[in-house]
Formats: structure tokens, sequence, C-alpha cells
């Protein structure tokens, strides 16, 4: 019981006990208006904090796609530039080579030749459309030197080669070929034994040029 005289808290017909109850509901209530007010705020906070990470997030996703991006382009632009490269180091397309008939000891054959702007392994068949013969190359070429090669025996009474085309493969030298050494940055094939397929490969077909007729006097 409060030791302080009942007159001096009757108020509206309340007592001491009355007002200390009322006081405590409102120390109470400001309490809950407090915690109320402080958790909608650490709320907010939390949403403003969780909209931060996704944006981070989203940001940081988005980078990484542009680096993706990037790199697949830069992996474009260097594939691009090794194709490129290859094309201008294999050698040139002669169009056709025209067989030239020539007398030996064995009776008549058809010669080619062939002349490459640098240095290249390199191996050689004759196709005829149904068959294959090897043709006699040097393994390594040299640059700009003419190399003459046996096509076939051509008979007296034929028209025309039963050569159709000469295929090529051609790969860069190796240290041993005793000339100057390059080499293609794409991943082809190389050339250290000389068989299988081409780092570079020609088919070329074979045209023929009859000698005109020498008329008498």
């Amino acid at each position: 019981m409060s030791s302080v005289p009942p007159t001096e808290w009757q108020f509206l017909g309340l007592n001491a006990d009355n007002w200390i109850a009322i006081s405590s509901a409102v120390v109470a209530l400001l309490g809950v208006a407090l915690a109320v007010r402080y958790a909608r705020r650490s709320a907010k906070a939390a949403q403003e904090s969780a909209q931060v990470g996704r944006d981070a997030a989203q940001a940081g996703k988005e980078a990484a796609d542009a680096a993706r991006r990037s790199a697949e382009e830069a992996a474009t632009i260097s594939q691009i530039e090794r194709e490129r490269r290859h094309d201008d180091l294999g050698p040139a397309h002669p169009g056709e080579i025209v067989a030239v008939a020539e007398q030996t000891s064995g009776g008549r054959s058809l010669f080619g030749s062939i002349t490459v702007a640098r240095g290249y392994r390199v191996k050689a068949t004759g196709w005829n459309g149904t068959a294959s013969t090897l043709i006699s190359l040097p393994l390594v070429l040299h640059a700009n030197q003419p190399y003459r090669f046996h096509i076939e025996h051509f008979p007296a009474d034929a028209q025309k080669p039963t050569t159709e085309e000469l295929r090529f493969a051609f790969w860069s030298p190796i240290a041993e070929d005793e000339v100057p050494t390059w080499s293609c940055p794409c991943s082809r094939p190389t050339g250290e034994q000389a068989d299988g397929a081409g780092h570079w490969e020609l088919r070329v077909p074979v045209g023929y040029r009859r000698p005109p007729r020498v008329r008498g006097f």
C-alpha cells in the first residue's frame, strides 16, 4: 500500500494503485510502439539489404555474362586469325597441271611440274576416278624451285590422260629437312610422319594439250 494519503491520489475516482497500473500500461504501450517502430525499420532495412544483395547478384551475373561474351568473342577472333594465317601459309592452288608428253626409254610418258613459294613436306597421288597411284616427288620441296614429276605412261594412240586429278598433301617442314622451318598456328596435322591427312590438301585437275601437227612442205 502507498504511504501517500488517499486524497492526493484520488482523481477521476482513481486511487494510487489505479494510477500505478495505468502508468505501467502506458509505459508498456510506449514500449510496444517503440518495438513496432523498430521492427518496421528493421524490416525495411532488411528489405533494402535484400534488394542491395539482389542488385549485387544481378550485377555479378551481368558482369559474368559480359566476361563470357568477351571471352567467346576473343576466341572467335583468335580462331579467325588462325584460319587466315593458315590460308596465307598454304601453297597456292595452280588451277591445273598441264601434262606434257615426252618420249622416254620405256615409251611415251606424261610429266607435270609444280613450284611452291616456301619449303613444304609433300605427298602426292594421281587419281583416275577409281584408283590411285603414288606420284614420285621428293619428301621436301624447296621454295621457288620447279619439280618435274612423272604422271603416267602415255601410249601413242592415247587421246587424253587416264589420270584425272592429282591430290597433294602438304605440311610445314621440320628441323631435319634442311630448309627454313616455320609453323602454322592452327591444330591441323603436322608432317613428322608425312603420312595421313595433310595440313593443306589440294586437288588439282590434270589437263593435256596435244602438240600441234607439223605439216610437211
